[in-house]
């Protein structure tokens, strides 16, 4: 796993946080924000492809909505592998 910057660590900690959870091993923290990386990667690149489909160079917020409502229909919401 890379070493992501401390800013992306305290920014996951402060959503934890938000959510009411407190307490967790060190080792959560680099691994969400490897998955949010990965996740964000994959649904951006998918509704890349659907702006693309479209003409646009510019991919808009109903591109990356219908991108996870592809995921979602895929079941791959739920499957970022972090190597």
């Amino acid at each position: 796993m890379s070493k992501r910057p401390i800013q992306e660590e305290q920014l996951v900690s402060l959503v934890l946080e938000s959510m009411g959870v407190l307490r967790f091993e060190d080792e959560v923290l680099p691994y969400l924000v490897e998955t949010l990386h990965k996740f964000s990667q994959d649904v951006l690149a998918e509704a890349f492809d659907h702006s693309s489909h479209a003409g646009r160079k510019t991919s808009q917020a109903s591109d990356v909505k219908l991108a996870l409502v592809v995921r979602s229909l895929a079941g791959t919401t739920s499957s970022c592998e972090v190597d």
